[in-house]
């Protein structure tokens, strides 16, 4: 269950899940390459959003070339208003579901139990920033460390206040408790 205020709005993109892991073996990336699957807020409209992003660790003799960091927005671009489905609502409790799987590099997410199916991803997005992997979203081999909260990126972003509760991670569908929340064992 996700809350977000509606203080500071559109103040910034932000993470709010990350999973991440070594690469496969397919990808072409270096071994010291972390590979990551984010479910992500756009500060342009404070709409959902999918990104996959590859760092290499810089360590590895001074290597910073395998460089992805790749969008889906609903509607494309994400420069456009998106669909309201896909607005975080501000100032009240929200069921924020996702499904990574990497043995077929998709994505999944839900917002109050609705699939958003215009950032559903299998294999490729919108674009990257980078090309390294031809546009290509290969997952990690298997996710071996989960981040949740907010990660912002941009040093003029605004603050945001973002409330999290009922945090259930599992290997099957999770049911949202409604709104507002209740307490489930």
């Amino acid at each position: 269950m996700m809350r977000l205020s509606d203080e500071n709005t559109k103040g910034g993109d932000f993470t709010f899940i990350q999973a991440s892991g070594n690469p496969k073996p397919e990808s072409g990336a270096p071994e010291s390459t972390s590979v990551m699957y984010r479910g992500r807020l756009d500060g342009r409209h404070d709409h959902f959003m999918a990104n996959y992003d590859t760092w290499v660790d810089e360590d590895n003799n001074g290597s910073t070339d395998w460089l992805t960091d790749c969008w889906k927005h609903p509607a494309g671009n994400g420069a456009t208003q998106p669909p309201t489905e896909y607005l975080l609502p501000k100032n009240e409790w929200a069921c924020v579901q996702w499904h990574y799987d990497s043995n077929n590099n998709e994505m999944v997410f839900w917002l109050n139990e609705t699939e958003l199916t215009q950032i559903h991803i299998q294999q490729t997005g919108d674009g990257c920033v980078a090309n390294t992997q031809d546009g290509m979203w290969i997952a990690p081999a298997s996710f071996s460390e989960l981040k949740l909260g907010i990660e912002q990126y941009h040093d003029t972003a605004k603050s945001r206040t973002l409330y999290i509760d009922d945090i259930v991670i599992d290997n099957s569908p999770v049911e949202c408790f409604g709104n507002p929340v209740a307490s489930k064992p």
